[in-house]
């Protein structure tokens, strides 16, 4: 199975429906994505409603924007949107509102608690290493190994987490948006064998 496993819709800040979506990667033979729209799950029960006729396999998924209270004056909180995100969302644009953020640490918990598999998003993007060592105490399950902003270096920190920590997840993705700004459509960047089995177990348990 050829999985790509961080795929942005409208839902957020990508521009495909799930529809362009579904047809690009099937397109691409890829058979297995996951929509991990920011801050939200609407339309995600449509989306798995249309795997069957799409004949892809769809992960239910959210990337939720979270911090750590010890790391904000920093200024992590802001750094991993885009110029598209902060036209939107931030300077009057259209969809301007205070955002309150979730402590990263209960984000870990809720995904926990409602049976999902939690999963640190690119953490080469923000040097988020340390981080994610405090997560997988709390009961992080993976970390994201391929990502258009990782380098070898961030794959070698990652694989010795993975020795570190057998249990852990490695997962990957083209974090497609679409027109808005992507550096590699759906299926250019993938995740490795197999990693998409242990989110399908979850979903079809949580399911029943």
């Amino acid at each position: 199975m050829i999985a790509d496993l961080h795929v942005h819709t409208r839902q957020s800040d990508g521009s495909y429906s799930f529809e362009e979506a579904l047809s690009l990667a099937r397109a691409r033979e890829i058979s297995c994505v996951s929509f991990v729209d920011h801050d939200t799950t609407s339309g995600t029960a449509r989306a798995v409603a249309l795997e069957k006729t799409a004949g892809v396999l769809v992960i239910p998924g959210v990337e939720i924007s979270a911090y750590d209270r010890k790391r904000k004056r920093k200024g992590y909180t802001d750094g991993i949107y885009g110029p598209l995100y902060r036209q939107l969302f931030k300077g009057g644009g259209i969809a301007d509102r205070e955002i309150e953020y979730v402590d990263v640490f209960d984000a870990l918990r809720a995904i926990k608690t409602d049976g999902g598999r939690a999963v640190l998003a690119h953490p080469g993007q923000l040097d988020s290493y340390e981080l994610a060592v405090e997560l997988i105490a709390e009961g992080l399950d993976g970390v994201e190994l391929y990502h258009e902003s990782h380098s070898i270096s961030d794959h070698t920190r990652i694989f010795e987490l993975a020795r570190r920590y057998p249990h852990l997840l490695l997962t990957g993705g083209s974090d497609d948006h679409g027109l808005f700004g992507s550096l590699h459509l759906i299926g250019e960047i993938r995740a490795p064998f197999g990693a998409e089995q242990p989110f399908v177990r979850a979903s079809e348990s949580h399911d029943r």
